[in-house]
Order: C-alpha cells, then sequence, then structure tokens
C-alpha cells in the first residue's frame, strides 16, 4: 500500500488533507486505499467524497473506476486544489454523467442508467 503524508491546513479536524500546502504542517504517515481497491472489495452505489483537496487527484487518476459508480456525492476544493471543479465537470461529461448541485461546491453526480434501473 502506499503511504501518505497527513497534513493539518489549521481548520479543525475535519480540515486534514494529504495535499501540502503553504499552510499546513505534516502529522503523520498513514495507509491509503485505492477507489479501485474498494470498488473491488465492497459494492458501491453510493460514494461520498470529501476528501480537502484530493478529489482533483482521483478525478484525474482514478477516472475510470469512479466512474464505474453510479452516485457520487462530491465536495469540490478549489480553495485548496486550482482546477478541481473543471476536472470534475470534464470527468462528468467525458462518462456522460448527470450532474445536481446542492449548495455552493456540492455536487452529486449519477450514471444514466440510475434511472433504468
Amino acid at each position: 500500500k502506499k503511504k501518505l503524508t497527513l497534513h493539518n491546513r489549521n481548520t479543525g479536524q475535519w480540515g486534514f488533507t494529504t495535499i501540502e500546502t503553504k499552510d499546513s504542517k505534516s502529522i503523520e504517515e498513514i495507509d491509503s486505499v485505492s477507489i479501485k481497491e474498494i470498488i473491488e472489495d465492497y459494492k458501491i452505489f453510493i460514494l461520498k467524497l470529501d476528501i480537502e483537496g484530493a478529489e482533483c487527484d482521483i478525478l484525474s487518476n482514478s477516472h475510470e473506476d469512479l466512474a464505474k459508480v453510479p452516485v457520487i456525492i462530491i465536495e469540490l476544493h478549489d480553495r485548496i486544489v486550482k482546477n478541481t471543479s473543471s476536472t470534475f465537470f470534464n470527468f462528468c461529461k467525458r462518462y456522460k454523467r448527470i450532474i445536481f448541485n446542492i449548495g455552493s461546491e456540492k455536487f452529486i453526480t449519477i450514471t444514466k442508467d440510475v434511472f433504468l434501473n
């Protein structure tokens, strides 16, 4: 398993991230789990991604595995990693996913076949 460094962005315990920023300090090393491992180990229908800036990395590098998840709830953090929103919208367009905005930076995206089952 890949090791990641957990960083404190000084926004409370809900703001820890694996993305190093100028405001962050290293806390500890942690084991990672890939989207592919989660999908292979569990039957995932809904996946919530609120991972303080790491969304862009997953959307860019695990998009084929992520596209297999019928419903994704995501909070985008452009203030931490630039272009996270555009990466998300490109992912949705590429895989022909439907998007619902449920808050300023919160979205739900679903595959079209969710309505057909």
